[in-house]
């Protein structure tokens, strides 16, 4: 009973103070956007938007 209580014990986590799971990436993201202006996370509408402006710009330049 004692092995299963260590293995959900939060000193497991990393020493170099990253977290395990989820709870890493989303501090990451804050990270970034604390960094600089320019480094802001785009939108999903936004990430669309390029994604579809890349297809007509290569489209345009195939033809």
């Amino acid at each position: 009973m004692d092995k299963d209580l260590r293995d959900e014990n939060p000193e497991d986590e990393p020493q170099d103070g990253s977290k395990k799971g989820s709870e890493n990436t989303e501090n990451k993201a804050e990270e970034v956007t604390q960094e600089g202006e320019e480094k802001e996370i785009p939108s999903e509408e936004e990430v669309r938007y390029v994604d579809f402006m890349s297809v007509c710009e290569s489209e345009l330049t195939n033809n």
